[in-house]
């Protein structure tokens, strides 16, 4: 099942191992690891973000199109595509760091399925290794505690954002989906993945709350069109 991410499986385990040997303890080489490959993915995870921001801030442009042109299909797509440019909006872009997130996920899993009933830590001294699933499911309800957190938190301040977001009641699905997907996946996985997963989510909550910083919103409304940067500023 495992096979296509193989070498990939091999690179972690060698990269973990590394970490092993500086810190003496297989959770702290797994969090270190974790860590590692959530920064290489900021840029993906940042580019996403925008996304979502210039989506946002095209809202009004594209409600006027959908007044103007709806009943013209050919029309209507053409100017949304002049509006999509004008923005830097590119619809597959969210889904890369999603896309890199996965293969990254089963090796992880193929891995400790192997090779975790050898690696212990005093992180977790309720396990007996990190090769088997976590008895008191602490770390896929913080896996999946976390993932909601992170997934809910609003991005920078955008005047059309609010028109872009889902209802209170499709934002309570989300939500749910946010919490269960990590614990269905991690609820009978090894506890590394779990930990794996918990850490990674820690790290997205921290991205989300830099986004809402100073710094942060101006990080995200880069690129946009003057107009929405000077509305979006008050």
């Amino acid at each position: 099942m495992y096979t296509f991410v193989q070498p990939l499986t091999d690179f972690l385990a060698h990269m973990l191992t590394l970490l092993y040997e500086e810190t003496r303890d297989w959770g702290a080489a797994l969090l270190l690891l974790t860590f590692g490959v959530r920064l290489l993915l900021v840029r993906f995870n940042l580019n996403a973000a925008r996304q979502q921001v210039r989506t946002a801030a095209a809202q009004p442009e594209l409600a006027k199109l959908r007044e103007a042109h709806g009943s013209d299909l050919a029309q209507y797509v053409r100017h949304t595509a002049d509006v999509n440019r004008k923005y830097g909006i590119r619809p597959l872009a969210p889904f890369a760091a999603a896309l890199l997130q996965a293969p990254l996920l089963m090796a992880m899993y193929g891995l400790f399925l192997t090779h975790g009933s050898t690696m212990t830590t005093v992180l977790l001294p309720w396990m007996a290794s990190l090769g088997t699933a976590d008895p008191l499911h602490l770390l896929p309800l913080a896996a999946g505690l976390l993932s909601a957190a992170a997934g809910l938190i609003p991005l920078a301040d955008v005047p059309s954002l609010g028109s872009a977001l889902p209802g209170i009641g499709s934002r309570f699905v989300l939500g749910g989906l946010l919490l269960l997907v990590p614990l269905a996946v991690t609820w009978t996985a090894p506890a590394a993945v779990a930990m794996y997963w918990t850490a990674g989510s820690a790290f997205a909550l921290l991205e989300r709350l830099f986004y809402r910083t100073a710094p942060g919103r101006r990080l995200l409304r880069r690129g946009l069109p003057e107009v929405a940067v000077g509305g979006s500023a008050g």
